[in-house]
């Protein structure tokens, strides 16, 4: 479901795979991938130098959105996912970009800047699907500053798109901490933890996901 890069038409997959109910009715999916297409094909565009996104990863629009617990202290703290880049679900060595659906309805005018926010992650990480053993010891010591230190790295790969394309990820970054914004894109849509996510998103080879998995982490002990 991934395509080498080529030109800036031959854009990814955008699938409809797990849409269900209203998001699944061809009537409501042919504009947005209509739209998604456009604004992917902008973003590609706007790359300064394209060699440095491998392959096209790509686009599924889901109807359920993960949320992710954390304990800080004695706190649990909720941290939602809009859209986020995950091991694609028939090839795990390669990411493509998960957006719930309810985003890309309420929210049409920051789909340019959504794909590339996911698109400058992958780049950060050259496309590969790892986990480096500095990864691992962050986790472990605070997943909250393991998400913030990867949105820093992220945010150094903004500057390889031109404008508009560049601003309009930050755009979206400040929209996307309002408090309106999350009440508008979690309103009546399905929240599921990693667990659920995970089973919800590779089916019948979640075993073979949690194999994938396992073996990374098996690669990082061995190193200790």
């Amino acid at each position: 479901l991934t395509r080498s890069l080529g030109s800036v038409d031959d854009v990814a997959l955008i699938s409809s795979k797990y849409l269900t109910g209203k998001y699944g009715d061809p009537d409501w999916f042919g504009p947005v991938k209509s739209l998604l297409e456009k604004s992917y094909a902008a973003v590609l565009d706007s790359l300064n130098d394209k060699s440095r996104l491998p392959y096209h990863p790509s686009i599924y629009l889901i109807p359920f959105m993960l949320s992710r617990k954390y304990k800080i202290g004695h706190d649990l703290v909720s941290s939602f996912f809009y859209s986020l880049s995950y091991p694609d679900a028939t090839d795990f060595s390669k990411y493509s970009t998960y957006i719930v659906a309810s985003l890309a309805e309420k929210f049409p005018q920051h789909m340019t800047g959504i794909i590339a926010h996911e698109i400058a992650h992958i780049i950060a990480a050259k496309g590969e699907v790892k986990i480096t053993e500095e990864d691992l010891l962050l986790i472990l010591k605070n997943r909250i500053e393991f998400l913030k230190a990867k949105e820093t790295i992220a945010e150094h790969y903004y500057s390889y798109f031109s404008e508009p394309v560049s601003s309009s990820i930050k755009k979206w970054n400040e929209m996307a901490l309002l408090p309106e914004t999350e009440r508008e894109v979690s309103e009546k849509m399905i929240i599921v933890d990693q667990k659920q996510f995970d089973a919800l998103i590779f089916e019948e080879r979640l075993p073979q996901f949690r194999e994938f998995v396992r073996t990374k982490l098996e690669n990082i002990k061995t190193s200790f």
